[in-house]
């Protein structure tokens, strides 16, 4: 009797779960490298270390939805399709956020203030304040 569904080989969820372990790997490893020892000023090494770990998670994720999530053994590309199209969203939301935030001072000239990243939270109260005890 046959088994619903489809069966992996070994050898098939061994290579997945190797290149998923090196795929995380190079992404810590990556993740970890000291961009401000290096001498090139000409390319920004920030920008391109962020767009290869984001690659690298890219390839994790249609590795994983391919093989663990039986994308790969479909007969018919609807649920393909709609996990492509999700992706292509994520991709629009960020390319958006990321021209917002990049470009913000360039496309208006007029905008000078810096983004002020700094908690309100954690602030010493001032000098001379009162506190209750």
């Amino acid at each position: 009797m046959e088994q619903p569904g489809h069966t992996y080989n070994p050898k098939t969820l061994l290579a997945v779960y190797v290149s998923l372990i090196a795929l995380a790997i190079t992404m810590v490893g990556l993740s970890r490298l000291p961009l401000e020892k290096l001498p090139i000023d000409w390319l920004d090494l920030h920008f391109l270390k962020g767009v290869m770990i984001f690659g690298c998670g890219a390839v994790m994720a249609v590795i994983l939805a391919g093989f663990l999530m039986g994308l790969f053994y479909e007969k018919t590309l609807t649920n393909a399709l709609i996990f492509g199209a999700c992706f292509a969203f994520l991709l629009i939301f960020l390319l958006f956020t990321w021209a917002d935030i990049a470009f913000r001072g360039k496309m208006d000239p007029t905008f000078t203030q810096q983004i002020n990243w700094e908690s309100p939270v954690n602030k010493a109260p001032a000098e001379g304040a009162h506190h209750p005890e």
